[in-house]
Protein backbone atom coordinates (compact mmCIF):
# COMPACT_ATOMS: atom_id res chain seq x y z
CA UNK A 1 0.00 0.00 0.00
CA UNK A 2 1.61 3.18 -0.65
CA UNK A 3 0.54 6.94 0.91
CA UNK A 4 0.17 10.48 -0.25
CA UNK A 5 2.30 11.12 -3.30
CA UNK A 6 5.70 10.42 -1.97
CA UNK A 7 4.75 6.46 -2.52
CA UNK A 8 5.49 5.76 1.35
CA UNK A 9 4.59 2.18 1.98
CA UNK A 10 2.74 1.61 5.31
CA UNK A 11 6.36 0.42 7.03
CA UNK A 12 8.03 3.71 6.09
CA UNK A 13 4.85 5.35 7.68
CA UNK A 14 4.95 3.34 10.97
CA UNK A 15 8.68 3.78 11.56
CA UNK A 16 8.35 7.62 11.01
CA UNK A 17 5.16 7.23 13.47
CA UNK A 18 7.25 4.84 15.59
CA UNK A 19 4.15 2.33 15.00
CA UNK A 20 4.01 -1.13 14.41
CA UNK A 21 3.19 -2.10 10.73
CA UNK A 22 -0.28 -3.75 11.71
CA UNK A 23 -1.19 -1.42 13.88
CA UNK A 24 -1.02 1.67 10.97
CA UNK A 25 -2.27 -0.52 8.35
CA UNK A 26 -5.86 -1.04 10.65
CA UNK A 27 -6.01 2.74 11.30
CA UNK A 28 -5.39 4.31 7.99
CA UNK A 29 -8.39 1.83 7.14
CA UNK A 30 -10.37 2.47 9.87
CA UNK A 31 -9.57 6.37 10.42
CA UNK A 32 -8.87 7.64 6.58
CA UNK A 33 -6.21 9.03 8.16
CA UNK A 34 -4.93 9.63 4.35
CA UNK A 35 -7.45 11.80 3.29
CA UNK A 36 -8.59 13.08 7.19
CA UNK A 37 -5.31 13.94 8.15
CA UNK A 38 -2.55 13.74 5.24
CA UNK A 39 -4.85 14.81 1.97
CA UNK A 40 -3.33 13.37 -1.33
CA UNK A 41 -0.98 15.41 -2.66
CA UNK A 42 0.54 16.35 0.96
CA UNK A 43 4.41 16.46 0.65
CA UNK A 44 5.87 14.21 4.05
CA UNK A 45 8.63 16.22 4.01
CA UNK A 46 6.06 19.08 5.40
CA UNK A 47 4.42 17.08 8.15
CA UNK A 48 6.40 18.17 11.40
CA UNK A 49 6.86 15.81 14.71
CA UNK A 50 3.82 18.23 16.01
CA UNK A 51 1.84 17.92 13.52
CA UNK A 52 1.74 14.53 13.70
CA UNK A 53 1.77 13.95 17.52
CA UNK A 54 -1.21 16.15 17.32
CA UNK A 55 -3.26 13.95 15.14
CA UNK A 56 -1.92 10.47 16.86
CA UNK A 57 -3.67 12.57 19.78
CA UNK A 58 -7.11 12.94 17.94
CA UNK A 59 -7.00 9.51 16.92
CA UNK A 60 -6.17 8.41 20.62
CA UNK A 61 -9.57 10.58 22.14
CA UNK A 62 -12.00 9.35 19.32
CA UNK A 63 -14.44 6.87 20.73
CA UNK A 64 -14.56 3.04 19.53
CA UNK A 65 -17.28 0.86 19.43
CA UNK A 66 -15.16 -2.11 20.54
CA UNK A 67 -13.78 -0.45 23.28
CA UNK A 68 -18.14 0.43 24.46
CA UNK A 69 -17.74 3.92 23.28
CA UNK A 70 -14.48 4.65 25.10
CA UNK A 71 -11.57 6.38 23.31
CA UNK A 72 -8.06 4.37 23.86
CA UNK A 73 -7.15 7.04 25.58
CA UNK A 74 -9.45 5.83 28.79
CA UNK A 75 -9.45 2.68 28.58
CA UNK A 76 -5.24 2.66 28.97
CA UNK A 77 -4.60 5.45 31.69
CA UNK A 78 -8.31 4.15 33.17
CA UNK A 79 -9.35 8.17 33.42
CA UNK A 80 -12.85 9.22 31.96
CA UNK A 81 -12.69 11.84 29.04
CA UNK A 82 -15.22 14.45 29.00
CA UNK A 83 -15.45 15.30 25.33
CA UNK A 84 -17.80 18.02 24.07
Amino acid sequence: MYYCSKGLTVTEIANILNRDKSTVSRELHRNSISEEYLPKGKEMDSVTDEYINDFIDKLNKRPRKCLGWKTPYEVHYNKVLHLT
